[in-house]
């Protein structure tokens, strides 16, 4: 798990001192070791080393960054920067080069099925000279070419220069785990990063909001959605997408985006309840098998909710199967007193039943840090984000500083197994449809009795979900009392209304796995692991149990009321009936109304005076509406939209 980089410049060369700008601006993401390499046509790779650089026999041959005079031989400049986390020695430092081909990588993320594709590798005649899934990422792609990633099951984001053909080759994994952020002048120069603020750092564009991406988030709560980020120029690779350009005779060629991976959501009506049950057990604990493979220890994050319960249930018999002596970390917070945030009850009884070593922790910000740490909290997580993510941002810290490098997580449940109570309002319309009217008001009865809400609340789920102009009209009407007209104008109906209103429970299934929620999610878990040095693992996120989840009837997922029944029934018999047959869910959610009352008045002042939102927001409004209610939505919106334009020197004029 790491950070990357990259710069190319065909017309003028590699400028050594961007590339270093570019790779160390996120160099929390990979503390370890610091790597650059560069190459071009006809020309070997040149290593080089930054201060953090590893010392080994190879590496103290490198040149010195610093020391390097500037040539324009060198179109191509790779960077990385290396949490150790597979073969933590220095023969896993990258960038890597093949010494055959001059093909170099640089690589984020992990291959959980290294090991099988290793052993297939030798079988075809490679060697290898490290243990780690970098090398066998190469090789792979040697063989196989731009296949390579069809063979792969994990996450990643990489770059790949290959001079035999003067293509760079960059990939990202199908369900989007990693980040890859790129910008390009379309004619000599191409950047990329694992994060926006690398990519921003190169200094090469100027960096103008984009308003109509903005207006998604603030009106209608949607992020992440297809290749746009919130500067205008900059772009984010999709999920399941490659991108290719040549670099030859000074200029690079037209870069090409193509998508090698997608997701068929149509149910199958053919599998039975008790094939499901089966093959949900059955493939988590193969995707949490390959997730347990690492040098170092690994934790696993417990809510006490149910995805994260099943997860640490699955795990602690993978453990005791091996018999090893291996005892199982689990973290949980805890805020006594808070019945909407505390979950240590729930935890606590997994920790019993599965005999784990159970960390209760509680992540809480001071009146003095809350400010630096909101302001941090949107710098790493660069986009949409609320308060109570500092939580998350807290909790990872303090497990960085208990000695773990990797942890397991249950993102990813809810929308295999349709666990949030919006899908409710899909499935009573799907079984209005095909079952009737009176089938659909007996699912309805059933759906409140099993959940956490009220009849009235899930009648106004179904209305607000299933009837778009009063979705619409209801969010417009709210961003009106804040927003400028400049945001309302910017708004995208048409994409957007393709966004939250699909015509089916598939379709919802497809877009918030591949289009809005789940890349809103991983972004949040990407970067809040990643600020601490933490390496985050989502076993539901495997694509294969993804696929084979997703075709599952939705009649199974959503029984007599009952969200993600397949998974409580799969694990029924292994936990405590009190955390299976939860109807409430919580997460690692901190005190949102208390945490914005412990925001500073002169924190606020400041982002008050002199804005650089002004021609976004309605200010007037939002200080008024501030002096009246200070856990306003708005006023938390205001706060991260300000932040983000000035931590990234973000303009925007009408």
């Amino acid at each position: 798990m790491c950070g990357i980089a990259g710069y190319v410049d065909a017309l003028n060369g590699v400028n050594s001192t961007i590339l270093e700008k570019m790779n160390n601006i996120a160099s929390y993401r990979g503390p370890d070791d610091e790597g650059y390499v560069l190459g071009g046509q006809c020309i070997a790779p040149l290593f080089l080393k930054g201060e953090d650089t590893v010392s080994s026999s190879e590496t103290n041959a490198y040149s010195l960054l610093e020391d390097l005079e500037e040539s324009e031989q060198y179109s191509i400049g790779f960077a990385h920067r290396r949490l150790s986390i597979l073969d933590v020695s220095a023969a896993g430092h990258q960038p890597m080069v093949d010494e055959k081909t001059g093909c170099m990588v640089t690589y984020n993320g992990e291959l959980y099925n290294y090991v099988e594709i290793r052993h297939e590798l030798k079988l075809l005649g490679y060697t290898f000279t490290s243990e780690s899934d970098t090398e066998v990422l190469l090789k792979s792609y040697l063989e196989w070419g731009y296949e390579c990633v069809q063979h792969f099951n994990g996450m990643w984001s990489f770059a790949i220069w290959d001079p035999r053909t003067s293509v760079v080759f960059c990939s990202r994994d199908r369900l989007g785990a990693k980040p890859f952020h790129w910008w390009s002048d379309y004619r000599h120069i191409f950047c990329f990063g694992s994060e926006l603020k690398q990519v921003c750092a190169s200094g090469l564009f100027k960096r103008d909001l984009n308003i109509t991406y903005l207006a998604s988030n603030v009106v209608f709560g949607l992020s992440d959605y297809n290749d746009e980020t919130l500067i205008k120029e900059v772009k984010a690779l999709e999920p399941g997408c490659n991108l290719f350009f040549h670099v030859e005779e000074q200029k690079i060629s037209k870069i090409v985006v193509n998508r090698y991976w997608d997701l068929d959501t149509a149910e199958n009506f053919n599998l039975t309840e008790e094939s499901c049950i089966h093959t949900v057990k059955e493939e988590i604990q193969r995707s949490c098998a390959w997730r347990m493979r690492s040098d170092v220890p690994v934790g696993i994050m417990l809510s006490g909710g149910l995805d994260s319960s099943c997860l640490v249930s699955m795990i602690s018999s993978i453990v005791e199967n091996d018999d090893s002596a291996y005892t199982l970390s689990t973290f949980s917070t805890s805020y006594k007193g808070d019945a909407e945030a505390d979950e240590e009850r729930f935890a606590r009884l997994v920790n019993e039943a599965k005999h784990c070593d159970g960390h209760v922790l509680s992540p809480q910000p001071t009146t003095e840090d809350i400010g630096k740490r909101f302001s941090d909290l949107v710098w790493h997580t660069e986009g949409r984000c609320g308060i109570t993510q500092l939580a998350g941002f807290m909790l990872a810290e303090q497990i960085r500083d208990l000695g773990y490098k990797v942890v397991i997580n249950g993102q990813c449940g809810d929308e295999t197994m349709l666990g949030y109570e919006r899908y409710y309002a899909f499935l009573l319309k799907d079984q209005v449809k095909r079952r009737g009217l009176r089938e659909g008001y007996n699912q309805f009865k059933l759906s409140a009795e099993n959940s956490r809400l009220t009849l009235k609340g899930l009648l106004g789920f179904v209305v607000y979900f299933n009837f778009p102009f009063v979705r619409i009209a209801r969010q417009v009407l709210r961003a009106k009392k804040f927003c400028s007209r400049n945001v309302l104008k910017g708004l995208n109906l048409s994409l957007l209304k393709q966004l939250m209103f699909p015509n089916s429970l598939g379709d919802l299934s497809y877009i918030e796995l591949r289009k809005t929620q789940l890349t809103h999610i991983v972004r949040a878990d990407d970067r809040t692991y990643m600020a601490a040095s933490l390496e985050s693992r989502i076993p539901f996120m495997d694509y294969q149990y993804v696929e084979k989840a997703v075709k599952m009837p939705a009649v199974y997922k959503i029984q007599k009321g009952w969200t993600k029944y397949l998974l409580r029934k799969a694990f029924e018999e292994d936990l405590p009936s009190e955390v299976i047959w939860r109807k409430n869910k919580m997460g690692f959610q901190g005190q949102r109304n208390k945490w914005l009352d412990m925001l500073p008045a002169s924190f606020l002042k400041e982002l008050f005076d002199n804005p650089r939102s002004k021609n976004v927001f309605d200010i007037g409004k939002i200080k008024k509406t501030l002096k009246r209610n200070k856990h306003a939505q708005e006023v938390e919106t205001f706060i991260w939209v300000e932040l983000f334009m000035r931590l990234f020197d973000v303009s925007y004029k009408q």
